[in-house]
């Protein structure tokens, strides 16, 4: 199925003149790890929810955040929320850590590095797609508002739109 969708990058303002003329660097570290792996991180169709990622989750002022809006295309991905996909994801994992543990290697098995596994060992994808719950801050508790990440791992499939205008207040 062919992705076409508006998605958002939130970044220091310092960053976007080089995002702007160079395009994005993927990001590799222990937290990427726990998400989707190595690769540049957007919320789909939601560019306060990257302002708020920026504001909650690496503690930016909020006058140092900026939001890059860019459409992302392509039909080689990985979309998690999808049922067969997931549970193959699922499946791959449970071999990675049984294959592991065979070896007697000591490795914490995490979505992102099943994922990383994934991509360069079996069929490389432009990108994956999957949702996470944000905690629920209201009353509303039977419905839960859900962010959806997409992580690219190939640059090819991001056009840069440019610097989203609005800002956020509380």
């Amino acid at each position: 199925m062919e992705y076409n969708k508006l998605c958002f990058h939130g970044t220091h303002k310092n960053n976007v003149s080089g995002i702007l003329n160079n395009g994005f660097t993927a990001s590799s570290n222990e937290v990427d790890d726990k998400y989707l792996g190595k690769g540049v991180y957007f919320m789909e169709e939601d560019a306060k929810a990257s302002f708020n990622f920026c504001l909650g989750v690496h503690k930016m002022d909020r006058d140092d955040i900026r939001v890059i809006k860019v459409l992302i295309e392509s039909s080689n991905y990985l979309n998690l929320i999808n049922t067969v996909e997931y549970d193959e994801f699922i499946k791959i994992g449970n071999e990675l850590k049984k294959t592991l543990k065979e070896a007697g290697k000591s490795a914490k098995v995490t979505p992102g590095i099943v994922l990383n596994y994934i991509y360069n060992n079996h069929d490389k994808f432009d990108f994956v797609r999957h949702c996470f719950t944000i905690p629920c801050v209201t009353e509303y508790k039977t419905i839960r508002r859900q962010n959806i990440y997409v992580c690219v791992k190939d640059n090819n499939c991001i056009n840069i739109i440019g610097e989203e205008s609005k800002k956020w207040e509380d």
